[in-house]
């Protein structure tokens, strides 16, 4: 027995003892962290050690070679046949590396074998991307690999294909290199390389994609390469069948199949996007190039149809993954981009934006790209089938409404269900091993070989030295959950949460079941470290389930080849879908399986399969949990069924019927005069009114236009062709609002026309508003004299009889006092007497001197007083009701918590309880702009330079700051004096809005804010309105035109919305996700979201009528900003729309629906 010591009394030995109990029961009691989802694990574990290690030099540096970061991929496949996945890397400077999975031999499953040298993969070339397939499809998997490089030598980048000799399961496996006997030794710039059977002949064929080593500036402006001349144009081999050799031989046909636009190619994903049952290509192009959409035209030919599906595209393509992220059957197209998401990255990447240079790219042919990762909705097809195949898809990018849209320099988009709940979550590698888009450091470059002296050589070293100091963007990976589940389209950002937090250069990466248990597991290739192998712990007993009880199906296709089969799945009203084409992401290739999480399914009902030879077969009653193997035993061939929900519109063309308007928008440049301008003022036209003008009991259509364009009245005949006339205006008039209505009370309707926009800077006579009296007979005369003088850019016009003495009085907005934003301008009210206006807004409603940026506005009684009351809208305004006292004053009560960019609001009883409600459309949640009441967007606006310019900031919260929202280049060339305060960019990139400004100047600054963004609904509860935000989907984009009607008859108010903005600054990019909107009422004032409505209104729409046709039809006429007019027939046919039939609206008050000018 061990002695006491001499200075511890007995007594304590007992408590002693009790100590380490106590400390289990306290640590039993404190609240442990839920397990993280995913496990890193160590080499050690796993015994993959490979690493992509960059040797720099000052020959061989990413100065001179831009590509040396991009990395290396990763391959998954079953190359010994024994049912555990084993991983293939790739390596630039150093050999790729194969390890064989040893979880059956090891009796430990994430246990790994290099096998490399007897292999026979060794490599001694710069590998990119990496594809497992079987190419000869002999059973046994092969491994193609696509060489790029710095240097002149293209020898030294022919591409590489590892034949798999493997002679039966058991044996060692063993490769021979074979790329120059099958044909497919390209020694271009390749990328990776996708394997797909594009001529439906039965055997594989190889789509290589491309890059170069041009030597200039790769975003410099030039003429497209569409001959198929550029170095970084894509190769397509055809398999030509097997050879006298017995191999596979394969053929270049790129230019015979149509492969001739180039493109920087990174990422390369195929899929059968138009869904015609053959497999198209997607290409993700670096730098100035556009993206690829290779549409497989079933001829052995492709046409690229980017243009006709994207609304626009990510600037820096990196790489793309293809996936159906909502479970409606339809493929989705992720691609990564490099925008960060704190304000300090941004800040030292992001330069000012450059409108002159976009505009120039578009005039040479160029699709709209912007710096962010793009998230490509797949709306469905526009049309229907026609001569049997599907039209075309439409997409709409909602990256930044998802929270999927700033994950820095990204590489690698995959995605995958990984917490097994029945919808895909997306991963997105990251990381950059120098941070050569410093700001700081681009200055320093330009000013070190600015003006062309000195030696080359020792400014190469300068500049490599100081290269040296650049940081490093080292960044954790992200991973998203798919939230679907939820009823949303957002993605939640649980990167730490599920285990992704080590900073990395990450770049190529795959997912696979690499330990065989029901869920998938991660692994990621990176720059300068070990390998990442992530343990999904989802299925693992010794871990709490995250969620509990998600099921799986996993399943493998017994064809070969299956690449390029669908799959549906259908379970407890549910359905999923997926194809077979591992080649995804980055450079990589992920597992040949399509894995499936069911939620709490226990079963799935049925399992269709699409074979890529179009012939299908069905399973039933399929138990969950289980790898089913599925045998090719064909049914029969597949028919694309056709859609089941009836459409309430089809497309008329206006040609047919003599409305040959297409707008015009002169060119201005409201960025020249305010560069810090969230977007512009003069691109809001055209408008549009409608009324039975000439008394022939037929509507008529009058449409604006932007100045220096003409204005047109079309006169419906008989025959229900239209008869165009000129509207006369002076050449300096814009149109931005427009409305019929008898001003004069000699039963006809006159036009009153709202001049605005911001070409003429300040207060101007080419703001003054127009009133054409109509002669009876539809033959229209300015009347000078009926109108006070308005020198105010205008938005908008809206009547009704607010004094109740039996004539139309008017409310005419102001939007803005151009070259003073966002200053309120004074809009007016003016009293009709006797069919001259008079201007009583200082008597009657003073409040309109000063209450902002007016956009819409509609006369309702909402308090149902018998008096018509005044609702408005505007950007950085509340919504505002005016409410009228007895026709004697107007008091102003703004709606609490709305104040947003709002652009249209119109008055009905959408809950059916007897007063009118409102709805409003804003900007939507589809923006880089963010608000809440905790963190508002605002507003500074003040001359701070004391040029005589008012000098907008722009201010957002990032990280529960406030921060200057421009760029230092844009703030720089508002306000010049602010190089004095931030001499470089990383100054002004860590320094807060109020350490940017005085106190003094951010007290004297007019100040707005705006805390709602959301398209709304707003339920008038007698003593307030509540506001109900509208469907997601009403979110997509900003919201310029509002139609109610009951579309399906069923005794509720539906809804049309259309809107998309091309006015944004050009670095956040075009808002022009919506293809119209329709919701149909579901009683009490909700609403929900009707897919397939028949319409397509994709264009910059910025307002809409109806308009009744002779055969007593209806039309609904869009106005698009810079494009042609469309109209879209109600398939609902009504003999007529009563013009006073909305509810508590009577003949004071013309009801918005029928002259609309935004």
């Amino acid at each position: 027995m061990k002695p006491t010591p001499l200075n511890q009394p007995k007594t304590m030995r007992p408590l002693l003892l009790l100590i380490p109990v106590l400390a289990l029961v306290v640590w039993a009691l404190v609240p442990q962290p839920p397990a993280k989802l995913f496990r890193q694990l160590p080499s050690s574990r796993t015994g993959i050690s490979f690493n992509n290690r960059i040797q720099e030099s000052d020959s061989l540096n990413v100065l001179r070679f831009e590509y040396l970061y991009n990395g290396g991929g990763v391959g998954i496949g079953d190359f010994n046949k024994d049912g555990w996945q084993d991983v293939f890397f790739t390596g630039n400077q150093v050999s790729c590396r194969l390890y064989l999975n040893q979880g059956q031999l090891a009796g430990k499953p994430l246990t790994f074998k290099d096998i490399t040298k007897e292999a026979g993969v060794g490599t001694n070339a710069w590998c990119t991307g990496v594809t497992v397939v079987d190419i000869n499809q002999d059973g046994w998997d092969d491994i193609y690999v696509s060489v790029a490089g710095f240097g002149p030598d293209t020898t030294r980048r022919r591409n590489l294909l590892f034949v798999n000799q493997a002679s039966g399961a058991g044996k060692p496996v063993t490769f021979r290199e074979q790329a120059q006997v099958y044909g497919l030794d390209d020694c271009g710039y390749s990328t990776q390389t996708a394997f797909f059977d594009y001529d439906h002949d039965g055997d594989l064929d190889a789509y290589v994609l491309t890059n170069a080593l041009d030597q200039h500036n790769r975003n410099a402006l030039r003429p497209k390469h569409v001959k198929g001349e550029a170095a970084s144009n894509d190769r397509l081999y055809r398999n030509e069948g097997v050879g006298a050799a017995g191999h596979p031989v394969f053929a270049n046909v790129t230019r015979e199949a149509g492969i001739l636009t180039e493109g920087y190619g990174l990422g390369i994903a195929v899929s059968d996007l138009n869904g015609d049952g053959w497999e198209d290509i997607y290409c993700s192009n670096d730098f100035l190039s556009n993206d690829l959409i290779w549409v497989n035209n079933r001829n052995g030919t492709f046409t690229n149809r980017a243009p006709d599906y994207l609304t626009h595209q990510t600037h820096n393509a990196m790489g793309v993954d293809i996936a159906d992220i909502d479970n409606d059957q339809l493929p989705d197209i992720m691609v990564v981009d490099m925008l960060p998401g704190t304000n300090e990255r941004r800040k030292m990447m992001l330069p000012g934006y450059n409108y002159n240079r976009f505009q120039m790219d578009l005039a040479m042919g160029y699709q709209p790209q912007f710096m962010r990762n793009t998230l490509q909705l797949n709306r469905g097809q526009s049309g229907g089938m026609q001569e049997g195949v599907p039209s075309r898809p439409n997409f709409s990018d909602i990256s930044q409404l998802a929270g999927v849209d700033r994950t820095d320099w990204s590489w690698a988009p995959l995605f995958a269900d990984f917490d097994n709940d029945g919808y895909r979550d997306l991963l997105i590698t990251n990381g950059y091993r120098r941070d050569v888009t410093n700001l700081d450091f681009t200055a320093y470059l330009a000013d070190l070989h600015a003006g062309g002296f000195g030696e080359g050589q020792k400014k190469n070293a300068k500049a490599y030295q100081q290269l040296l100091q650049l940081p490093e963007v080292k960044l954790a990976n992200y991973c998203y959950r798919n939230r679907g589940g939820e009823g949303t389209l957002a993605f939640e950002d649980v990167s730490e949460k599920w285990g992704f937090d080590a900073p990395s250069f990450s770049n190529g990466a795959a997912y696979a079941d690499l330990d065989n248990d029901g869920d998938l597991d991660i692994v990621i290739n990176a720059i300068d470290d070990e390998a990442f192998v992530y343990e999904n712990t989802l299925n693992q007993e010794s871990q709490k389930k995250v969620p509990e009880n998600n099921t799986w199906l996993r399943l493998t296709l017994d064809r070969n080849s299956a690449l390029g089969t669908k799959v549906n799945l259908y379970y407890n009203s549910k359905v999923q879908t997926a194809e077979l084409n591992p080649t995804r992401g980055y450079v990589s290739s992920v597992e040949p399986f399509l894995h499936f999480g069911l939620g709490n399914a226990a079963k799935v009902d049925s399992v269709e399969i699409i074979w890529n030879n179009g012939q299908y077969q069905v399973l039933r009653n399929i138990p969950a949990n289980q790898l089913l193997h599925i045998p090719y035993r064909p049914m029969g061939i597949y028919k694309q069924p056709l859609p089941t929900t009836p459409a309430y519109f089809q497309e008329i063309d206006p040609q047919l019927w003599g409305l040959d308007y297409t707008h015009t928008e002169t060119e201005f440049n409201d960025f020249a005069r305010t560069p810090l301008l969230p977007h512009k003022q003069s691109q809001n036209g055209p408008p549009l009114a409608v009324a039975d003008v000439d008394g022939n009991g037929l509507d008529d259509l009058f449409i604006g236009s932007d100045f220096e364009q003409e204005s047109y009245l079309y006169l419906q005949q008989a025959n229900g062709r239209f008869f165009k006339t000129k509207v006369p205006k002076e050449a300096n008039q814009e149109d931005t609002g427009a409305l019929f209505f008898d001003a004069d009370q000699d039963g006809d309707s006159d036009l009153y026309v709202v001049s605005g926009g911001s070409h003429a800077e300040g207060t101007s006579a080419a703001y003054q508003d127009r009133l054409y009296l109509n002669d009876g007979v539809g033959n229209f005369s300015l009347s000078r004299q009926s109108l006070p003088t308005i020198d105010i850019s205008g938005s908008c016009v809206v009547a009704g009889d607010f004094d109740q003495d039996g004539d139309l009085d008017l409310f005419r907005g102001s939007r803005l006092i151009p070259g003073q934003y966002p200053m309120p301008g004074k809009s007016f009210l003016l009293e009709n007497r006797g069919g001259r206006f008079l201007d009583v807004t200082d008597q009657l409603a003073p409040s309109l001197r000063t209450l902002g940026l007016v956009t819409s506005a509609a006369w309702a009684d909402t308090d149902r007083d018998g008096w018509p009351d005044l609702a408005l809208c505007g950007e950085w305004m509340p919504i505002t009701i005016l409410s009228n006292q007895a026709g004697k004053q107007f008091s102003v009560h703004k709606v609490p918590g709305s104040s947003g960019w709002w652009n249209t609001l119109t008055a009905r009883d959408f809950d059916q309880d007897g007063d009118l409600d409102l709805m409003a459309g804003n900007l939507g949640l589809n923006t880089k702009y963010r608000a809440s009441p905790d963190e508002p967007l605002e507003v500074y606006a003040a001359d701070f330079d004391n040029n005589g310019r008012i000098d907008p900031i722009l201010t957002e919260f990032n990280g529960n700051r406030k921060w200057i929202l421009p760029t230092r280049d844009l703030i720089t060339s508002q306000i010049p004096s602010m190089k004095r305060r931030f001499s470089d960019f990383q100054s002004f990139a860590t320094a807060t809005f109020e350490e940017s400004f005085t106190e003094e100047e951010i007290q004297s600054a007019y100040h707005l804010s705006c805390t709602e963004l959301r398209t709304m609904y707003f339920e008038n509860t007698g003593t307030t309105f509540k506001p109900h935000p509208l469907p997601q989907e009403a979110q997509f984009a900003p919201v310029y035109g509002i139609w109610t009607e009951d579309f399906n008859h069923d005794g509720y108010l539906d809804a049309l919305l259309v809107g998309n903005s091309y006015a944004s600054e050009t670095v956040g990019g075009w808002q022009d996700a919506s293809k119209g909107t329709l919701l149909l009422g579901a009683g009490k004032g909700a609403f929900r979201y009707s897919p397939n409505p028949g319409i397509l209104a994709d264009k910059e729409a910025k307002g809409l009528v109806t308009l009744q046709r002779t055969d007593g039809v209806t039309w609904i006429v869009i106005a698009n900003n810079g494009n042609r007019l469309q109209i879209f027939q109600w398939s609902q046919n009504r003999k007529e729309i009563n013009r006073n039939s909305f509810p508590a609206l009577s003949a004071r008050y013309l009801p918005p629906s029928r002259s609309v000018g935004r």
